[in-house]
């Protein structure tokens, strides 16, 4: 082969190596992007988050010039599972507002109210996320009544399983990362399931949270929606013997002791 044939293969090489890179260059410039941050996303889903139930208007409204309010989260806590409650709001406003957000609003449940009123407060007053921080019965609570309202729910550690976020990976024990991520990462579709409970009416808790199906004669049908698994019968009977105190001072194995307690229970018949 002569020189100057190797000379033009060699630079028809060049040439094709430079038009693959501008062809390349071109596709990347010219792709639609479409960027999104939390909470202002101009999909279906969050637009369901907004007007009557609460939400914030688009970016798309406010006028030139005009920057829209800084995001903010709802915190919904659950008291009784920290020593000190406002050392753990102190640390989750500073990152908040370290991250750019307005400091968050700050919910507490009750005994009367685990966490379904907070989370309508919540809603409301328009925040971005909700999150839950406390065990995996606010998880719960909170995640039932965010159930088709488009408002996306964070989850901070505060219980003693956490079985809610260690099925997606997220941090259990980490309260500061887990915020972290609820300000800055996205956004995961999961599914909710709903357990139609019939028995008879005498028997129904009058304060259950999804109680609104009307009584059948001498029965009662409620609807209980959960994310990660549901119980009946032992099962159940040892999650609710479960002693807070001793939950506190032992973690998981409080509830060894409380089935340890209902391994005699009462039998139950099949129809």
């Amino acid at each position: 082969m002569t020189g100057d044939a190797s000379w033009g293969l060699l630079g028809g090489a060049v040439l094709a190596q430079l038009a693959l890179i501008g062809l390349l260059w071109w596709l990347v410039m010219t792709e639609p992007t479409a960027v999104t941050s939390r909470g202002w996303a101009n999909s279906e889903s969050d637009s369901a988050g907004s007007g009557a139930k609460g939400g914030r208007a688009p970016r798309s409204q406010f006028g030139d010039g005009q920057e829209p309010p800084k995001q903010r989260a709802a915190i919904i806590v659950n008291p009784t599972k920290f020593t000190s409650p406002e050392r753990v709001k102190d640390t989750l406003t500073q990152i908040c507002e370290r991250m750019g957000w307005s400091a968050p609003l700050w919910l507490e449940t009750t005994a009367e109210d685990p966490g379904t009123g907070q989370t309508r407060e919540a809603i409301e007053a328009g925040v971005d996320v909700v999150c839950a921080l406390g065990g995996d019965g606010t998880v719960r609570t909170v995640g039932a009544e965010l159930v088709g309202t488009g408002v996306p729910m964070g989850l901070l550690p505060g219980g003693t399983g956490n079985l809610l976020a260690r099925n997606l990976d997220l941090p259990a024990e980490d309260i500061a990362k887990a915020m972290k991520i609820v300000l800055s990462g996205r956004n995961q579709r999961i599914d909710s399931v709903t357990a139609t409970i019939t028995r008879p009416a005498e028997e129904v808790e009058t304060d259950s949270d999804e109680a609104t199906a009307e009584p059948q004669g001498e029965l009662k049908t409620t609807e209980h929606i959960f994310f990660v698994m549901a119980g009946m019968g032992f099962d159940a009977e040892v999650m609710a013997g479960v002693e807070e105190d001793l939950k506190d001072k032992v973690g998981w194995l409080a509830y060894v002791v409380s089935g340890a307690k209902n391994l005699k229970g009462l039998p139950s018949a099949q129809t």
